[in-house]
């Protein structure tokens, strides 16, 4: 499994097919094995637009929870102008 973010969404390998988990559907959340960030489905507004996204639970409390909306950058490829021999 793994959390496509240009997509938005998780991709989940099985037989050799690959399932996608969007963020349509709310009140769902998804966790990996072994590790203890768990994402949940919630909506935000961005550019005066509604939105949904996945975002990672922080703390959740009975009447207050703190998420973190998780941003991954690309970068072009930079080549090396010179090199150290050792």
């Amino acid at each position: 499994m793994r959390y496509n973010d240009y997509k938005h969404v998780f991709e989940v390998q099985r037989n050799g097919a690959i399932f996608y988990f969007s963020p349509k559907e709310f009140g769902h959340s998804v966790s990996f094995n072994g590790d203890k960030k768990v994402y949940q489905v919630f909506s935000y507004e961005e550019n005066n637009k509604m939105a949904t996204g996945f975002f990672v639970v922080l703390n959740k409390g009975k009447k207050l929870s703190l998420m973190s909306r998780e941003k991954i950058n690309l970068h072009d490829e930079v080549t090396v102008k010179s090199q150290l021999n050792t």
